[in-house]
């Protein structure tokens, strides 16, 4: 049933045993595909509470079974043992009215039909097309041994006791299973005849599968693996003899370690135990030890009592597992995220009459559905509280009503479903106002708990299926867990002009979805949600809903070079290896075509496998939007006709209408492709999915010989970029593969190309080829390759093709980012920068129309002290990520040979986590002048220091800061108190807030104008420790802009916010009513971290993340820029 309140999830169906990411926190250790250090979540992700998460699992005697057949019933009930079954069936007593259980050993294992070891029958028994593995036994990806199948274990519990084993392979036991959807006669396999891999497989099974309760241990220690929340354990019957339960406590000793490292500051309130490791142990020891006695063969299943036991274990009243689990408000326990994981294999009856009137009188009719429950036989008894109900309860209500307020006012439970064998029709309720317990009404009520509860209800069918439900609810609860104060916060990533409407890419780290929305806007006005015009993902989600919508969407993917059309129909169009990236999942049927064909429908936006085998995507179908902003192409002639393009960490690049925002086509780099277990395309539809990025790098359109042209490398998705040919679409024309699809360069081109976060730019260069130029990247194929400019074919019989390499000797490193100049404005570019992770600022010249004699040179090594021996040593780094800023300097004319232009730049990186033991380095902004010649291998010794003053100013909602720093002349000039020629600007940043520049600085006339990110230190678990600042200086003298005719600076930013320039937005003490440079504010705090910025006329727009309970969002800020400067832009797209 898909609800209003929470995605249904049912019949997973995947057969490999996925594994977890490591993380309680968001920012912790990364998933990686290519490299062990590249990021796979962004660097906004806030540091939040560890949750809690409690397990609760069905120990009722039917979950010693080991049949499970349609709807979950049990024709027999029995346990397997050596030669042996154990048999119940239902008989009257003695008086005819009421029944029990009558069991006696009657059958060796031959006595039984064919449906018993057929898994097309019985969902428990053997099936040979999947990999039983033992147990997960500790921490990682650690498991218990394998079983040997000539003496396997009848009881994991019993050990190798000589009475506890069994040899399956004895042909007199006549272990067997069969095959296919009739389980005849001739599909017999015995276990004697099999290979010996696949003896071991069965043995697996038999010791660590064969029983629900075996399966459930499976899932229950899966859900253990790799984390590193708050877990505690307790089955649903825990007074009775053989009940196993650990409180909610801390796992890993080292998560103290961790988050010290990243706040800052030693925190050992994480942990309320000093177990460490050991707690871990008890878990484990708990789920494996947990038995089914003979007192516990006719207990009921009380799940109603077993859910309203977690809530008031959480509420701090149930004492038998200690005080509430919940962290107190000094540690973050008013924003901590509590969990509850209820696994069950059966239908739920009604408890003792005590827990009963306990739920009745506090739960009742919680929900307000007005549905009862009553007993299945005695329709006179029940009540109002249904399981549903519960859920409710403890999701809506205050668990600790003394901790926290305002916005961390209510602390509540989370519950997580897990049906085993069994199945909801919640659909078609039989009777929509009542529940009979031991019914199928109380599957459909286990389900609405979970819909009710704000978690998500899984129906596995088969073992494995349970084991991958576990992996998708761990996964959800990394990403869900720990978000600073449980928003599912849309963090704005991008914006663009358009005319006058503002472009945004959001996403939510709470469900990895995104969107792009297109707002009006006015200069100098914020924009507010009234202002949506259009929401991409709503209009996607809305097409996919018509009949015939997955059918009539177009999708484009390349395969072996050639453009395809992602469609069922081409599955075969597909390399080998692209179907088997595709394949993984296995689910809707039995042939590699029919999983192949399925994971193909899911990824043009199908629901139909979602929570049944594939990763259930909450109703969105855009994936997250991070590194990827949007880009706008309008018509000629136009300004609301165009398309507006972004990628997106669904795999794909998506085209949208500019005006309606519906989407036009979609492509899937063949890039992408890769049979790795966490990457690849067909990873995306695996239900135990962690966040990894996909098409993630910045997009380039440029017009060149009256077409559009796209190209975008894929950063961490991927090494290497992809070109499209987007004429047609931008023009509103019909289109295909063939008019699209152009090419693809990645690492097996050339193992110097590494991952393209920056920009590739597409060109006309002076030897008369129209060019795509690009640096290498990032974690290159080969490790040794050197800071590289491609200059790739744009388009022809060479399309893709290598006209030009550029590279420095004897250095390694890849090109990080890269910016081009037109000097000349003759439509060819003659020059490019960028920079490097060792803070090498390069320079590529390219004017000369004889490629030979093309050039690289180093212009500036940024570090944070002195270079020993002309390198930056380690602990000084200043990694130059972000794309420079190129501007001309006013003071001289501008030549091939002097080409006298301003670099602005600043340092930082994101795509990396921060190395634990190693203390922060302080980063800068620089603006550096290339006179060209012999003034090359600048360092910051040859520019002139500005420093920002101690403390910062308030007024209403903006705080401000002040730099100080002395007025100089570029070279050749000097002015009488400078002692050296200088060749430009730097400005430290705040090292005590971790400030760095990750996003590229933006040029408002005389003004350059930089966003920087901070990550501060502190205790605040509720709040994110990000932010940021806008700073805003003269590009030349990097300080305020001087207004000559006055003879003092003029101010910046309105920092009064009346809506006017003027000395009210002054600072400090004027001396002789003459502004001086530090009565100036040149930057302003920032409401989250800035992930990109934009100019409409003199109103700069900031796209800033989530910060503590604020959603991100959009700001705008009015900036005082000179309307007299020579001063200007000289990247090749403004002037060709």
């Amino acid at each position: 049933m898909k609800s209003k309140h929470s995605p249904r999830r049912s019949g997973l169906r995947c057969i490999h045993l996925p594994v977890l990411l490591s993380g309680g926190l968001l920012v912790a250790l990364p998933v990686l595909a290519d490299s062990d250090t590249l990021l796979q979540l962004p660097t906004t992700q806030s540091v939040g509470v560890t949750p809690n998460v409690l397990l609760v699992l069905d120990d009722s005697g039917s979950m010693t079974w080991e049949d499970t057949f349609d709807g979950g019933s049990s024709y027999q009930g029995y346990n397997m043992l050596y030669k042996k079954r154990q048999v119940c069936e239902k008989v009257k007593k003695n008086n005819g009215n009421d029944w029990k259980w009558s069991c006696e050993y009657v059958f060796k294992p031959q006595d039984l039909s064919n449906k018993y070891f057929c898994a097309d029958s019985n969902s428990q028994a053997y099936d040979p097309d999947q990999i039983y593995q033992p147990w997960k036994s500790g921490n990682g990806d650690e498991r218990y041994d394998d079983m040997d199948p000539t003496a396997a274990w009848i009881d994991f519990n019993e050990g190798d006791d000589e009475d506890n084993l069994v040899d399956l392979t004895d042909p007199d036991l006549e272990f067997r299973y069969y095959t296919g959807s009739n389980c005849s006669d001739s599909s017999e396999v015995q276990v004697s005849d099999l290979s010996l891999d696949e003896q071991v497989n069965y043995a697996n099974w038999f010791t660590y599968y064969r029983s629900r309760l075996n399966v459930g241990k499976a899932a229950g220690l899966e859900l253990l693996s790799d984390i590193e929340y708050r877990t505690g354990f307790i089955t649903i019957n825990p007074g009775s003899e053989t009940a196993t339960k650990v409180k909610v406590d801390d796992i890993l000793d080292s998560i103290i370690e961790y988050v010290t490292n990243v706040l800052g500051n030693l925190v050992s309130v994480v942990t309320t135990s000093d177990s460490g490791n050991d707690h871990l142990d008890d878990i484990k020891d708990a789920i494996v030890k947990t038995e089914i006695s003979s007192s516990n063969t006719y207990v009921s299943t009380p799940l109603r009592e077993a859910l309203y036991r977690a809530g008031e274990y959480y509420s701090d009243n149930y004492s038998s597992l200690g005080s509430t689990p919940i962290l107190s408000e000094d540690e973050g326990g008013m924003c901590q995220q509590n969990f509850t994981v209820l696994i069950t294999d059966g239908f739920w009856n009604s408890e003792n009459s005590t827990a009963s009137n306990n739920i009745e009188s506090k739960i009742g009719d919680a929900n307000g559905d007005g549905r009862t429950w009553r007993e299945s036989y005695n329709y006179s008894y029940g009540g109002y509280a249904t399981l549903a109900d519960v859920a409710y309860y403890y999701a809506h209500n205050d668990l600790l009503p003394k901790l926290g307020s305002g916005t961390y006012e209510k602390q509540v439970m989370t519950t997580y479903t897990v049906a085993f064998g069994v199945e909801s029709t919640s659909d078609d309720w039989d009777d929509k106002d009542r529940v009979i317990e031991s019914s199928s009404s109380t599957i459909d009520d286990l389900e609405q708990a979970a819909i009710d509860g704000g978690g998500s209800y899984f129906n596995a069918s088969s073992p494995t299926d349970l084991v991958s439900a576990l992996a998708a609810i761990a996964s959800e609860i990394v990403a869900v867990g720990n978000s600073v104060s449980g928003l599912s916060t849309n963090l704005t990533t991008a914006s663009v002009e358009t005319d006058s409407q503002l472009i945004e890419s959001r996403y939510s780290a709470s469900t990895w979805t995104g969107d792009v929305v297109a707002s009006s806007v006015q200069e100098g006005k914020d924009v507010e949600d009234d202002d949506q015009v259009w929401s991409a993902a709503t209009q996607l989600s809305e097409a996919l809903e018509e009949k015939d919508g997955v059918e009539s969407r177009t999708v484009f993917t390349m395969s072996g070079g050639n453009g395809v059309e992602f469609t069922t129909d081409n599955a075969g169009r597909l390399s080998s290896s692209q179907r088997n990236d595709l394949a993984r999942m296995e689910v809707g049927g039995n042939s590699t075509d029919d999983h192949v064909e399925a994971a193909i429908e899911w990824l043009r936006g199908s629901d139909e496998y979602e929570g049944d085998g594939l990763r259930n995507r909450t109703g969105v179908q855009l994936g997250d939007i991070i590194g990827s902003s949007p880009v706008v192409v309008t018509q000629e002639d136009s300004t609301t006709e165009g398309s507006v393009f972004v990628g997106a960490n669904d795999g794909m690049l998506h085209a949208f209408d500019l005006k309606t925002g519906n989407e036009q086509f979609a492509y899937i780099p063949e890039l992408l492709y890769s049979e790795e277990d966490d990457a690849g395309l067909g990873y995306l539809t695996d239900p135990g999915y962690q966040h990894r990025y996909y098409v993630d790098g910045e997009l380039r359109l440029a017009s060149l010989n009256d077409e559009e042209w796209l190209v975008s490398g894929l950063a961490g998705g991927g090494r290497g970029l992809f070109a499209l040919n987007v004429t047609k679409a931008v023009a509103g024309e019909d289109f295909d593969e063939d008019d699209v699809v152009r090419w693809e360069f990645g690492a097996s081109d050339d193992d110097d190309m590494g991952h393209v976060y920056g920009s590739a730019h597409i060109v006309s260069l002076n030897n008369g080829d129209s060019a795509v130029l690009v640096g290498n990247g990032l974690e290159t194929a080969d490790e040794n390759a050197a800071p590289t400019l491609f200059a790739l074919e744009l388009d022809g019989v060479n399309a893709g093709g290598v006209i030009a390499k550029l590279s420095p000797s004897g250095m390694t490193g890849g090109l990080a980012n890269l910016q081009v100049a037109d000097l000349d404005s003759n439509g060819t570019v003659d020059f490019a920068y960028g920079g490097d992770l060792q803070g090498r600022l390069w320079k590529f010249d390219l004017s000369d129309d004889d490629s030979s004699k093309w050039s690289v040179t180093r212009l500036f090594t940024a570090c944070a002290t002195s270079l020993t021996g002309g390198e930056c040593q380690t602990d000084a780094l200043q990694p130059i990520t972000v794309k420079p800023t190129l501007s001309r300097y006013s003071g001289e004319t501008h030549t091939m040979t002097s080409p006298n232009l301003l670099v602005s730049f600043g340092t930082g990186q994101d795509m990396y986590a921060d190395a634990e033991d190693e203390a922060w380095v302080t980063q800068s902004l620089y603006t550096v002048l290339d006179t060209g010649g012999s003034h090359t291998s600048l360092t910051r010794s040859d520019l002139e220091a500005r420093n920002f003053v101690s403390g910062s100013y308030t007024n209403g909602e903006l705080t401000g800061r002040t730099l100080g720093g002395d007025s100089f002349a570029y070279y050749p000039s000097q002015l009488e108190d400078q002692d050296t020629d200088r060749f430009g600007w730097y400005l430290d940043l705040d090292a005590s807030e971790q400030e760095e520049l990750v996003e590229p600085a933006n040029l408002l006339s005389n003004l350059v104008v930089f966003s920087t990110s901070t990550s501060s230190t502190g205790t605040n678990f509720c709040e994110s420790t990000g932010g940021g600042w806008l700073v805003a200086l003269d590009t030349e003298t990097g300080l305020p802009t001087y207004d000559d005719s006055e003879g003092s600076y003029v101010t910046i930013f309105d920092f009064n916010q009346d809506e006017a320039f003027s000395a009210d937005d002054l600072v400090g003490t004027l001396v002789d009513d003459t502004v001086a440079v530090g009565n100036v504010i040149v930057s302003v705090k920032l409401s989250g971290t800035p992930t990109s910025s934009v100019s409409v006329g003199d109103t700069v727009y900031v796209g800033t993340s989530s910060l503590g309970s604020e959603e991100g969002g959009v700001s705008s800020y009015d900036l005082n820029v000179s309307s007299s400067t020579d001063t200007g832009r000289v990247s090749w797209y403004q002037l060709r």
